[in-house]
C-alpha cells in the first residue's frame, strides 16, 4: 500500500583485508587466526556464546518475523544447521 513499513538491517559485504586492521586495533581478532570468512565446511567452528547472545537480543528488538528469519536462515559453517538447530542442542547460550 505504499505506507512506510519501518527501519531494517543491512549487512554489507567486506573482505578480510577492511576488516583486519579495525578488528586487530579493538582486540576482535587474534593476529593468529587469518580471515573471518573461508572456513571449511568441516572446521568445526562455531558461534562465539557472548556474540550470538548479543544478536539474539538485538534480533528480538526487531519483531517475530525477524527472529524467525534469523534462526532459520542462519547456516552454520556447516552450511546445514541453522541456528535454530544449534540453539535447541546449546541452550546455554542464552545464558552467555
Amino acid at each position: 500500500d505504499g505506507s512506510p513499513q519501518g527501519q531494517g538491517v543491512i549487512c554489507l559485504r567486506s573482505t578480510d583485508d577492511l576488516l583486519r586492521p579495525t578488528a586487530l586495533s579493538v582486540g576482535i581478532m587474534p593476529e593468529k587466526i587469518s580471515s573471518v570468512w573461508h572456513w571449511e565446511r568441516d572446521s568445526g567452528l562455531l558461534p562465539a556464546s557472548v556474540y550470538l547472545r548479543h544478536c539474539l537480543l538485538a534480533v528480538e528488538k526487531s519483531g517475530p518475523r525477524a527472529m524467525e528469519s534469523f534462526l532459520q536462515d542462519t547456516l552454520l559453517v556447516d552450511r546445514v544447521t541453522t541456528l535454530e538447530v544449534y540453539l535447541k542442542a546449546h541452550p546455554e547460550v542464552y545464558d552467555a
